[in-house]
């Protein structure tokens, strides 16, 4: 469960993080607007680590 958990939080770090944001936005050619993009995508980062958390706490209690 604990590595399961593990993986999950860095897919949702990836999900924001500077360098991968930097890298998409120079492949796409939207350079300069990195900061939005980042803005953007915490929203989605947010409902998918509370979905995350509760499926967490839900596992735990089953699984004791």
């Amino acid at each position: 469960m604990w590595t399961t958990l593990l993986m999950t939080g860095g897919a949702a770090g990836n999900m924001i993080c500077v360098n991968n944001t930097v890298a998409a936005c120079a492949t796409v050619g939207a350079t300069g607007r990195e900061g939005k993009i980042i803005r953007i995508n915490l929203i989605p980062t947010l409902i998918y680590t509370a979905v995350v958390i509760v499926v967490a706490f839900i596992g735990m209690a089953v699984i004791g």
